[in-house]
This record gives structure tokens, sequence and C-alpha cells, in this order.
């Protein structure tokens, strides 16, 4: 595109803004992701299933599993 200076400057500007937004929300979503998880990892943990197995359907590790 043919920007001026200020109009590229601007544009620049306008992308930074856009890129930190989207790694707030991909962040935030990530956080609650895992704390769905271990949320479900505690309940799975309280009804007696196996660490293995909880492991397996919930992608966290054993050492994470046995800590909550």
């Amino acid at each position: 595109a043919k920007f001026t200076l200020e109009e590229y400057n601007t544009y620049e500007e306008s992308l930074k803004i856009f890129r930190d937004w989207k790694n707030v929300i991909d962040t935030a979503e990530l956080k609650g992701r895992m704390q769905e998880k271990n949320g479900i990892a505690r309940q799975m943990k309280v009804k007696g299933y196996p660490v293995e197995a909880i492991s397996e359907l919930t992608g966290l590790s054993e050492e994470g599993i046995a800590s909550l």
C-alpha cells in the first residue's frame, strides 16, 4: 500500500494493539481450559479413578494430578 509515514505508523500501532489484545485473550482462554481440566481431574480423583486414567483422559501429568 502507498501509506504516508504517518499512516504507516498508525497502521503499525494498530497491529501492535491488536496483537496485544489477541495474546491477552488467548492466555485467558488457556488458563480457563486448564482450570476446567484441573476441576474435572479433581472430581475424578475424588471418585476413585486411577491417576493413569485421569492423566490419559485429561492430558494432565500424573505428577500434576497427584498434587490436586
